[in-house]
Parts: structure tokens; C-alpha cells; sequence
């Protein structure tokens, strides 16, 4: 028997790994050695939750119009050229992330990949 948590690290390494290689998640369990079924379980049974999340460190200098570009904006060469210095992000279940030196769009592929956590 499959823990929540052996099923949710599976679930990870399958969109990290498995899904750009354009497997499916039946085959990727099986190359991990996992039950299908056992997964399928877990994953039909999950709840999805809002989770607070916690900005430490934004530059105060960078106002929410800003944050958001419009086109053909100065702002947002700006902001694609300049890299956040470090980012951290800790999970409820003790897996943490940390990046350094992200322009925003790495920024945002990084948030999408781990969004499935959620």
C-alpha cells in the first residue's frame, strides 16, 4: 500500500518528468512500479484546497502595475530583463524549492509545474 504522500511525490515527478515526455500517467506508473489503480484512487479521492501563500521580500519599489505589464509597455522590458534573486517555496508536506536568479516568465513556468501540488 501506497502513502498519500509516496502517490503526491509520483504525482510531481510525473508532471516534472513523465508528462514533457508526453507519457501518460498509466505508463509512468507503471515505469515507477506503482498500481495504476492505487494512484487512480489517491488521485480521485484528493481534495483541492486553496493554500495561503506567503511573499517575503518583494521589492517595495515595484508597484502592482508593474507586477502586470501592459503591451508595448516600458515596464515590461524592464521586468523580463531583471531576475528575482532567490525564491523559496516550502509545501505543507516539507518539500521546498528553492531557485536562484529567475527572470519572471521562469518564475511563472516554476509556479505552473508546482500548481498541481495544490
Amino acid at each position: 500500500m501506497y502513502s498519500s504522500e509516496d502517490l503526491e511525490k509520483l504525482w510531481f515527478l510525473y508532471k516534472l518528468e513523465g508528462q514533457p515526455k508526453n507519457l501518460s500517467i498509466e505508463s509512468f506508473c507503471m515505469l515507477q512500479g506503482v498500481s495504476y489503480e492505487a494512484f487512480y484512487n489517491w488521485f480521485s479521492k484528493r481534495k483541492k484546497s486553496i493554500v495561503p501563500v506567503e511573499i517575503v521580500g518583494m521589492p517595495v519599489e515595484q508597484s502592482s502595475e508593474e507586477a502586470v505589464p501592459k503591451e508595448d509597455s516600458p515596464s515590461q522590458a524592464i521586468i523580463s530583463k531583471s531576475a528575482i534573486e532567490n525564491v523559496v517555496i516550502s509545501l505543507e508536506n516539507r518539500v521546498e524549492v528553492s531557485k536562484k536568479n529567475l527572470s519572471y516568465q521562469e518564475l511563472l513556468l516554476l509556479v505552473e509545474k508546482l500548481e498541481v501540488l495544490c
